[in-house]
């Protein structure tokens, strides 16, 4: 089964991302901010990280941070990403985001289902 850990501050995302890959029988898991997404990185496999990279409490610096983390935590270092933020437009964000190789695709909120779907299901080979 594929494994999906979902990391954004929004209650109301998560639900509704969880919804969606539910029903295209992905296990998810979810965290509301660092310290949760930092201990699922540690403990469990998964097939993406799919990460709201604006989050409390320093905004983009909060997301950077969890990516920075994520590359020292040997079961997920080498595991996809794919941001689902709002104003990832910024010149400031995109340069981050150009350096860090384990991002594959981004998108701004709100997004398409049948785009996120698409995304998740292409790392995942399905």
């Amino acid at each position: 089964m594929r494994k999906v850990l979902i990391v954004d501050d929004e209650v109301n995302v998560r639900l509704a991302f969880k919804n969606l890959l539910e029903q295209r029988n992905y296990i998810i898991k979810q965290a509301r901010n660092q310290a949760e997404a930092i201990e699922a990185l540690k403990n469990e496999i998964f097939d993406v990280l799919l990460l709201d990279i604006i989050l409390p409490p320093d905004g983009w610096k909060t997301g950077f941070q969890i990516l920075e983390k994520k590359k020292k935590i040997a079961l997920n270092a080498a595991t996809p990403v794919i941001i689902v933020s709002g104003k990832v437009n910024s010149a400031a964000i995109n340069q981050r985001v150009s350096e860090i190789d384990s991002i594959v695709k981004i998108f701004d909120k709100p997004v398409e289902s049948t785009d996120l779907l698409k995304a998740i299901d292409k790392v995942c080979g399905s």
